[in-house]
């Protein structure tokens, strides 16, 4: 306590009255869709699932604050869910647009499939960096409405 004393009488005035730092501002973490579709998070970062034909959804991948990830960092994993059966997805890359892929699914879906995710993000010296626990998101908002 008695060196506490003594650095501050050296320090003089200044000491006394030295505001801490200011902390950094903080930067929006936003959950806009950027492509028109559904945004689903896995830990910090964002998969968005829009519509890309009756049976068929382009995924787009960004980090926390919504820049484009290539699809190549995750290892997504997608399965149609129908009840008690499950069926594979087929996920198409393409090297046009490395920030998404395609998910098309069987076309004989029923009203009420699911796809079931996971996103995982690699990172050679961590492993996973975002979550593995799987999220489900309902097909039909996915598909297109009707207008009247």
């Amino acid at each position: 306590m008695k060196r506490l004393f003594v650095a501050l009488a050296l320090l003089g005035p200044a000491a006394w009255a030295a505001k801490p730092a200011p902390s950094k501002p903080k930067i929006p973490h936003s959950h806009h869709s950027a492509h028109g579709g559904h945004v689903l998070m896995f830990g910090d970062d964002h998969l968005e699932l829009k519509a890309a034909g009756p049976n068929s959804a382009t995924v787009f991948f960004s980090d926390k604050f919504r820049e484009p990830l290539p699809a190549g960092l995750f290892r997504l994993e997608a399965e149609l869910v129908e009840g008690e059966r499950r069926r594979p997805v087929e996920i198409k890359g393409d090297e046009k647009t490395p920030q998404s892929v395609t998910l098309v699914w069987p076309g004989d879906a029923s009203p009420g499939a699911k796809l079931e995710l996971r996103a995982p993000r690699q990172v050679l010296d961590k492993g996973s960096v975002s979550t593995d626990r799987p999220q489900t998101f309902d097909l039909a908002k996915l598909r297109p409405t009707k207008k009247p």
